[in-house]
């Protein structure tokens, strides 16, 4: 999934990085309800422009600015996504949440060692999301799909 990459960082030519690949939207992303699948849109579009700012050895405050934007938006996507679990009585609400409180711990996490100046900070928080978007979207937050439609979001 991850291909190394020969990048070399002008403060440490040594230093090693992981090239990450972009993540196009696709049908098989999609969980049906319009508005959640705009969000993930939008999650994906973050998560491209971190690996952007990555593939052209952005500047930290390039970076942060980025880890910020998507701090702030997950706060906002997963809130709704909440919102709707509560409001329909989803049974997995709880897990669900667990997950999303978990995310929002690494990426906050991420946020203090990225300040910190951590150099592998980049590389991991891209490999993080990555997983994170090509698996919970399709197979947790699909899993409430069949709910949220059955309660009229279309």
């Amino acid at each position: 999934m991850r291909s190394r990459a020969a990048l070399r960082d002008a403060s440490n030519p040594s230093q090693e990085k992981i090239a990450m690949k972009t993540i196009t939207w696709s049908n098989a992303l999609s969980v049906g309800v319009a508005e959640i699948d705009r969000q993930h849109q939008n999650l994906l579009s973050i998560f491209n422009d971190l690996v952007q700012a990555a593939e052209n050895e952005s500047s930290r405050s390039v970076v942060s600015e980025h880890i910020s934007k998507l701090i702030a938006y997950i706060d906002y996507h997963f809130g709704t996504e909440e919102t709707y679990m509560t409001r329909f009585r989803y049974p997995d609400l709880h897990s669900h949440r667990q997950e999303h409180r978990m995310f929002i711990r690494k990426v906050l996490s991420f946020r203090r060692d990225h300040a910190a100046g951590k150099d592998s900070l980049t590389e991991d928080i891209l490999a993080f999301l990555s997983d994170w978007l090509r698996v919970h979207i399709p197979e947790v937050d699909m899993a409430y799909s069949r709910c949220f439609r059955e309660n009229g979001l279309t």
